[in-house]
């Protein structure tokens, strides 16, 4: 991921979900998964992106564990991918309580 600036008193939790979260392409990509699990190649299609840029960030939504990733059976293997709405509902609290000065869940 990009570097961003970490303000000294905010949590690391608010830190890392602004890191993952300020990105329009990860953004796309969560938005895309509300409608079902997709494949690589689908999902490049529907945002109109090529496959490359797509397969680093659905890799670091993965190693967030944002989004799951399961090997499809078949020819090539492909991965399909879907969203953890529990660990997404989780980061969108913890931003949307730091900024109304609510109390954090985590640090």
């Amino acid at each position: 991921m990009a570097y961003m600036m970490r303000v000294p008193s905010q949590p690391s939790a608010v830190h890392e979900a602004a890191q993952l979260l300020g990105n329009t392409l990860r953004l796309a990509i969560l938005n895309l998964l509300r409608e079902g699990p997709f494949s690589r190649a689908y999902a490049a299609d529907r945002l109109g992106v090529n496959e490359s840029n797509l397969s680093r960030q659905l890799s670091i939504l993965t190693e967030h564990d944002l989004v799951t990733a399961e090997m499809m059976p078949g020819r090539g293997r492909p991965m399909l991918y879907a969203i953890n709405e529990e660990a997404v509902e989780t980061m969108l609290t913890l931003v949307g309580n730091y900024v109304r000065g609510l109390p954090l869940d985590r640090d």
